[in-house]
C-alpha cells in the first residue's frame, strides 16, 4: 500500500499536468481592415506546430472568423487564440463594455480540440455570449461612441482609405473632394457635382454611397475626415436581387438598388439608409459588382486592405481626394502610393490601434497583447499583408494628427 506522502506526490503530479496542459482563451475582435495583418502577427506570434480552423474553411488570413492553438513564442504557455472581426467601433464596444459581444459570433473554444496544424478541419460551433479580449480599431476611442471606461490604447499602424467608384460608373467620376463627400452621404449627390458640361441626362444623375455599418472604424475616419460628422446621419444604400436579399458579392445579379434595410447594431436599432455593410470586403464587391452600373451609379469607401486587389485588377476606379491620387498609374497599373500620405498631402488615412482594458489583463492576454505589439511594429507583417504603412514610416517622415479627421502637421 502507497503511503501518504507518495499519494500526496502523485495527486500533485497530476495537478501539474492539468495546469500545464491548460489553454487560456484569448478573444481579439475589430478592425476587418486590418485583419490580414493581425492574423499574420498571431502566426508569427505562435510556435511552429500551431493548429488553425476558419469557418467556412481556408486559410485564416484574410478570414472574418477563425481560431489558433498553440503556444506563445514568448513564454511557451497554451492558448487558443478567437479571432471575429466585425469592425473597430463593434470592437471598442466590446472590450469597454464587456458585457456583450454585440454583433460578433465567436468560434466556440471547444473547436480547438478538433482543429489541426493543415487547417483542415472546419469549425462549426459559435460562442455568441463571449467579448473580445484585445481589440484592433482604426480609430481613436475619442472619436467612439464608447468612450468610457478608458482603455489602453497603442499605436501599431497606418491605416489608408480610399474613395472608390464602379468603372461602368459616368466618366468623370474620377476624383472627389469633401463637398462631393458630403453630399454622397447625405444622399444628395449627382453627377452634376463632377461633370458640368450638360450632357444630356447626366446632371441630375444621382450618385448613391456603398458604405459600412455602425460597428466600423472605416465608417467613423470617413465621417471625421470629410467633416460630415461621426454622429451625422447618413443616407446609404445597397444592392438587393430579384427577392430583396442583400447582396454581398461582386458577382451576383443586382435587381435593384434601395437604401441599406433598418438595422440593430449593440442592440440599437437603426432607421434604414443609416446602416450599411459589416465589412469592407462586401462594400469592395457591391461597389465592384458587375452590373451594379446599370441600375446606379455607386461610390464606396473602402480600406487599401479591403480595396487594393479589386482597383489592381481594374474592378475598381480609384478616386484622387481632395486633388491627391493615393492610387497612382492608371486603368491596368494602378498602384498604392505611401509618399503622397508622407508628405502631408493626402489625409485619408489614420492610425492602426491595439487596445485593451487598462488593468486586469491576464499572464497570456498581456503576452499576447506585447508580442503582437512587437510583430505590427517592427516586421514588414502590415506591408506584406497590404492592410496599410509601419508607424515608423510617419514617425520618420514627421506627419502626425491628434485624432481622426484632424488636420495632418509636421513634427520635425
Amino acid at each position: 500500500m502507497k503511503s501518504f506522502k507518495t499519494f500526496a506526490a502523485g495527486l500533485l503530479a497530476l495537478g501539474l499536468v492539468g495546469a500545464a496542459s491548460a489553454q487560456t482563451v484569448i478573444r481579439i475582435t475589430g478592425s476587418t481592415a486590418y485583419r490580414n495583418a493581425t492574423e499574420a502577427a498571431i502566426e508569427a506570434s505562435l510556435n511552429s506546430g500551431y493548429a488553425y480552423g476558419v469557418l467556412g474553411g481556408g486559410n485564416p488570413i484574410g478570414a472574418a472568423d477563425c481560431i489558433f492553438s498553440g503556444t506563445l513564442t514568448s513564454n511557451s504557455h497554451q492558448v487558443i487564440v478567437i479571432c471575429a472581426f466585425t469592425g473597430s467601433e463593434g470592437g471598442i464596444y466590446q472590450v469597454a463594455t464587456s458585457t456583450n459581444p454585440g454583433n460578433a459570433k465567436y468560434i466556440s473554444s471547444s473547436e480547438a480540440a478538433n482543429i489541426n496544424s493543415s487547417g483542415t478541419y472546419v469549425p462549426t460551433s459559435y460562442d455568441t455570449t463571449s467579448y473580445g479580449d484585445l481589440t484592433m480599431a482604426d480609430t481613436f476611442q475619442g472619436s467612439s461612441l464608447y468612450k468610457t471606461p478608458t482603455l489602453s490604447d497603442t499605436k501599431v499602424g497606418i491605416v489608408p482609405f480610399v474613395w472608390c467608384a464602379n468603372p461602368g460608373d459616368g466618366s468623370a467620376l474620377t476624383a472627389i473632394n469633401a463637398n462631393n463627400a458630403k453630399a454622397l452621404l447625405a444622399g444628395t449627390a449627382t453627377y452634376a457635382l463632377w461633370d458640368n458640361t450638360g450632357a444630356t441626362g447626366t446632371r441630375t444623375q444621382p450618385i448613391r454611397v456603398i458604405g459600412r455599418d455602425e460597428d466600423s472604424g472605416t465608417r467613423v475616419t470617413t465621417f471625421q475626415e470629410t467633416g460630415y460628422g461621426s454622429t451625422t446621419t447618413p443616407a446609404q444604400y445597397a444592392a438587393f436581387d430579384a427577392s430583396t436579399n442583400l447582396i454581398t458579392s461582386q458577382t451576383a445579379t443586382v435587381s435593384s438598388v434601395a437604401v441599406y434595410p433598418a438595422n440593430t447594431i449593440n442592440g440599437v436599432t437603426y432607421s434604414a439608409g443609416h446602416s450599411g455593410y459589416s465589412s469592407g470586403g462586401n462594400v469592395a464587391a457591391v461597389t465592384a459588382n458587375n452590373n451594379i452600373a446599370s441600375l446606379a451609379w455607386v461610390v464606396g469607401y473602402i480600406s487599401k486592405g479591403d480595396a487594393n486587389t479589386d482597383i489592381t485588377t481594374g474592378l475598381l476606379r480609384p478616386l484622387s481626394y481632395n486633388g491627391v491620387q493615393f492610387y497612382q498609374g492608371g486603368a491596368g497599373s494602378w498602384a498604392a502610393t505611401e509618399s503622397v500620405i508622407l508628405n502631408g498631402t493626402y489625409t485619408f488615412w489614420g492610425y492602426e490601434h491595439l487596445m485593451s482594458k487598462l488593468t486586469g489583463l491576464s499572464t497570456d492576454v498581456a503576452a499576447l497583447k506585447s508580442l503582437l505589439v512587437t510583430q505590427l511594429t517592427t516586421t514588414n507583417v502590415i506591408t506584406s499583408q497590404g492592410s496599410g504603412y509601419l508607424l515608423s514610416d510617419a514617425t520618420t517622415a514627421g506627419i502626425a494628427r491628434t485624432t481622426d479627421g484632424a488636420p495632418v502637421y509636421f513634427t520635425h
